[in-house]
């Protein structure tokens, strides 16, 4: 009698996990030919850059020494049947990671309802190696990687009150000397990162956060800090080091950055300094804005604009233009994007007139008492962008002047927002083909990281750049049928074979295409450089949509995945 209960068990187990690799294969776009399995499932999702969201707490994986330890299979009847509800109502989702500096590899849901990020105890280096992997930041500029840099640097410096780093400046050269002296050192810095003595003094001429650093060191930096390496630490006393770097092996060594022992016993004398105080809880009650601000300090509109540029950038909210940024935009990147800006004082949110920003969205021209509000919250980085909620009707979440977070569509129109924060329901029964299509289109290129918007900052598939898109990051898109990829004339894609301009026949294979799930975007492999792969009347097919050689070596072949 007691067989039939665990043999109930084993087929309950089986179906969750076969409802878990549907979700995981179709939220990821992965070929149905991966393997999913409940130990891989983490690893396969952050090194695509996705998460998987709405998880119970209490179905969370075993990790020890970064590996999943646990098997569905062996869990509890009520456990396995927590999941398969929230399986069942589609509160587990699978999601892209933005900003992609998130650290996050599953969202759990505890008991109360609340929503928290977990990395469910893998270690930093396995986030280095696989959250952050090179690859998930896509085509991330230099100058992206130069604001983060300062911006997440600045944040674990300043908060060291034994360091004394002003803010609003990073003395990365003169940052060695300080750390000695202070007593303290940074672990988990790429040690092609760290600052080099020559006869006991750093070089002017040493590259430095603020300049010429390279692009793949800023990278290299970045991933360490969004993994949570790196770390200002007290110096024990039998320790002589400045920054224990990250070795190219993955090793952490001490390095004292090349100075003498003659000039470490010089400067070891310090003044006895209290331990640091315990770190602030995480849930931070946000003051109320009436707290007193130095009225003797003038606030720099310079630091200002570009605090709130390192908050944008990096999530691609800010479009930019000739003239340069188009701020007026941003709330539709905002609805674009799915995203919203928590903690922006209501004295700096736009102004919209008849469903138009119409005034008070360029940082450069908001109030002196804007930019005070502004600094304020951006200094004790309390205002941040996150995912819309499901379902709800909000850009922004806007600091009351009595210290309350309010919800805000910034007055826009019923229309406007149906339009655009209402999300379209592609499994309804009669949704138009055409709208289908395009939905489908849109969803796929998005979760992947590929932009979306037409110079407005409206929803839109950016067709004539899709195979440029592809080529830098590596990636190709299978099961598409062949008469619906981009058609090319003279290295220029034509805007009249994108889904807008489908024809009825074209229209039809992209619709079966989809509704049977034959279309994903992938990694292209070592020595691939097709953009496009497929099968045709039994025979398989690679296209390049028409691209010259020329345009194959010089976008394709210079990235992963190339030749």
């Amino acid at each position: 009698m007691e067989s039939l209960p665990r043999r109930t068990d084993g087929v309950l187990a089986d179906n969750v996990l076969l409802k878990l690799q549907h979700l995981v294969l179709r939220g990821a776009y992965l070929p149905y030919t991966e393997e999913i399995t409940w130990s891989n499932v983490p690893l396969l999702l952050a090194e695509r850059a996705f998460y998987l969201s709405g998880l119970p707490a209490v179905c969370q994986p075993v990790v020890q020494d970064d590996k999943v330890q646990d098997d569905p299979r062996s869990w509890p009847l009520e456990k396995l049947q927590t999941l398969d509800k929230a399986l069942n109502e589609g509160s587990v989702k699978v999601l892209f990671r933005e900003p992609i500096s998130r650290r996050v590899v599953f969202e759990l849901v505890e008991p109360d309802g609340t929503m928290r990020d977990s990395t469910l105890g893998f270690s930093p280096r396995w986030c280095f190696d696989h959250l952050f992997a090179e690859k998930t930041y896509g085509s991330i500029t230099i100058e992206m990687l130069k604001m983060l840099n300062g911006q997440t640097l600045m944040s674990i410096l300043s908060s060291v009150k034994g360091l004394k780093i002003p803010q609003g400046h990073l003395p990365w050269i003169s940052l060695p000397p300080k750390l000695w002296q202070a007593g303290y050192y940074i672990t988990g810095v790429p040690r092609t990162c760290v600052p080099v003595a020559v006869n006991d003094k750093i070089p002017s001429s040493a590259p430095s956060l603020g300049a010429k650093f390279r692009k793949d060191q800023r990278l290299l930096l970045q991933r360490a800090i969004d993994s949570g390496l790196v770390a200002v630490l007290e110096r024990p006393p039998d320790r002589q080091v400045i920054f224990e770097v990250l070795d190219t092996d993955g090793v952490l060594r001490d390095y004292d950055c090349g100075f003498s022992a003659e000039w470490k016993a010089r400067n070891s004398e310090r003044k006895p300094r209290r331990r640091p105080a315990p770190a602030e809880p995480t849930q931070i009650v946000i003051p109320a804005m009436s707290s007193a601000y130095p009225p003797h300090v003038t606030p720099d509109v310079n630091s200002v604009v570009e605090y709130y540029k390192a908050l944008l950038v990096p999530c691609g909210l800010l479009l930019d233009t000739p003239i340069g940024p188009a701020w007026n935009c941003l709330p539709q990147m905002l609805a674009t994007k799915r995203l919203i800006i928590l903690g922006l004082p209501r004295i700096c949110i736009p102004v919209v007139q008849n469903d138009i920003v119409a005034d008070n969205f360029d940082p450069f021209v908001w109030s002196s008492a804007a930019h005070i509000a502004f600094l304020k919250v951006a200094c004790r980085h309390r205002v941040y962008v996150a995912p819309r909620p499901p379902g709800q009707r909000i850009l922004y979440r806007v600091l009351e002047e009595n210290g309350v977070l309010t919800a805000d569509t910034l007055g826009f129109s019923e229309d406007w927002c149906k339009q655009y924060l209402d999300p379209l329901d592609l499994t309804s029964p009669t949704i138009a083909p055409g709208v289908y299509v395009i939905g489908m289109w849109l969803d796929m290129l998005e979760n992947v990281n590929i932009p979306c918007h037409d110079n407005l900052g409206r929803r839109h598939i950016q067709w004539a750049y899709l195979p440029t898109f592809l080529a830098h990051r590596g990636l190709c898109i299978t099961g598409c049928p062949r008469e619906c990829i981009p058609r090319v004339d003279n290295d220029m894609v034509l805007e009249i074979s994108s889904p807008y301009y489908y024809d009825g026949m074209r229209l039809a294979a992209m619709h079966k295409a989809f509704t049977q799930r034959k279309v994903s975007i992938r990694p292209r492999a070592d020595g691939e450089y097709a953009l496009f792969y497929g099968s045709e009347n039994g025979r398989s097919w690679e296209s390049t949509c028409g691209f010259s050689e020329n345009w194959v070596q010089k976008t394709i072949r210079p990235f992963p995945g190339g030749a």
